[in-house]
C-alpha cells in the first residue's frame, strides 16, 4: 500500500510540472505578442509621422510656388507699367524737345536779345531791357520789347500742336546781390508781376487761336530776390547778368518724368 501512495505523488508532481510550463509558455506568448503589437504601434506611429511631414513639405512646396507665379505676374505687370511709363516720359521729353526747337527757331528770326536754355526752354533777358535801375515801372522801350516777345514766346507754346501739354507758364525776377534781401525779393516780384500784367493787359498781341483764358489761368510770377546769382568764369557775381527776367514753362506731368527719369537709371544701372 505504501508502493501505491508513491506512485500517486509522483504522477501529481508531473501534473504540477507540466502545468507550469505551460502558462510559462503562455506568458511568453502573451509579452511576445505584446512587443510585436508595440513595435507595429510605434511603426504606424513613424509612418504617419512620416506622411505629415510629406504633406507638410508638400503643401510648403504648393505654397512657394503659388508665391514665386504671382511674384512673377507682378513682376511683368510692373515691367508692363514701367515700359508704359517709359513710354510716356520718352514722348513727353519729345514734346518738350519740339518746343524748345520752335522756340529757338522762332527766336533766331527777329532782333531779340534772349537767350535760350536748351535743356529746359527757358528764355532769359536782362531786366536793363525793361526796367530803369532799381525800378518795377516799365520803360517805353520795355514795352516795345514786349510787344515783339510775347506774341512769339505765347503763341509757340500754346499752339494747338502743345498747348494741352502745358500746365504753367511761369514769368521770373531776379535781382543782384546788392542791398538788403527782403527789399530785392519785393522788387523781383513788382518786376515780375508788372511783366505779367502787361501780358494779360494786351490781348491783341496775341493770334486769335491762343486760349486766352487758358494763359490767364496757367501764368504765374515769382520774385526770386538775389537767388541763383550769375558768376564770371572766376566765380565773382555779374550784377548785370544776374538782373534779369526769365520765362519758364512747365509741362504737365514734369515731376512724374524726372522722377521716373531717376528710377529708369537706376534701374538701368543695376
Amino acid at each position: 500500500m505504501k508502493k501505491n501512495r508513491r506512485s500517486r505523488r509522483t504522477h501529481g508532481e508531473e501534473v504540477n510540472y507540466w502545468q507550469s510550463y505551460s502558462d510559462l509558455m503562455t506568458a511568453l506568448l502573451l509579452m511576445f505578442m505584446l512587443i510585436t503589437l508595440a513595435i507595429s504601434l510605434k511603426a504606424n506611429s513613424d509612418y504617419q509621422k512620416d506622411i505629415d511631414k510629406r504633406v507638410a513639405y508638400e503643401a510648403e512646396l504648393e505654397e512657394q510656388k503659388k508665391r514665386l507665379e504671382e511674384n512673377e505676374i507682378r513682376r511683368q505687370e510692373d515691367e508692363k507699367i514701367m515700359k508704359e511709363q517709359e513710354k510716356k516720359i520718352n514722348d513727353l521729353i519729345g514734346i518738350k524737345a519740339q518746343i524748345i526747337e520752335d522756340l529757338s527757331q522762332a527766336f533766331s528770326d527777329v532782333d531779340l536779345t534772349v537767350q535760350i536754355d536748351n535743356n529746359t526752354g527757358s528764355i532769359t533777358f536782362a531786366s536793363s531791357v525793361l526796367f530803369d535801375y532799381n525800378s518795377d515801372k516799365i520803360k517805353a522801350t520795355g514795352k516795345e520789347f514786349l510787344d515783339e516777345f510775347l506774341p512769339i514766346y505765347v503763341n509757340s507754346i500754346l499752339n494747338d500742336k502743345f498747348k494741352d501739354y502745358i500746365s504753367e507758364i511761369i514769368v521770373e525776377g531776379y535781382t543782384d546781390n546788392k542791398g538788403e534781401f527782403i527789399y530785392n525779393l519785393e522788387l523781383s516780384q513788382k518786376r515780375a508781376f508788372s511783366v505779367s500784367k502787361y501780358c494779360l493787359e494786351h490781348p491783341q498781341l496775341f493770334d486769335k487761336s491762343i486760349d486766352f483764358d487758358h494763359l490767364k489761368a496757367i501764368l504765374t510770377t515769382n520774385g526770386k530776390s538775389m537767388n541763383n546769382l550769375i558768376t564770371d568764369d572766376n566765380g565773382k557775381v555779374d550784377a548785370e547778368a544776374s538782373r534779369r527776367v526769365e520765362f519758364k514753362f512747365r509741362l504737365k506731368d514734369d515731376e512724374m518724368i524726372n522722377e521716373m527719369r531717376n528710377i529708369l537709371e537706376n534701374k538701368n544701372a543695376e
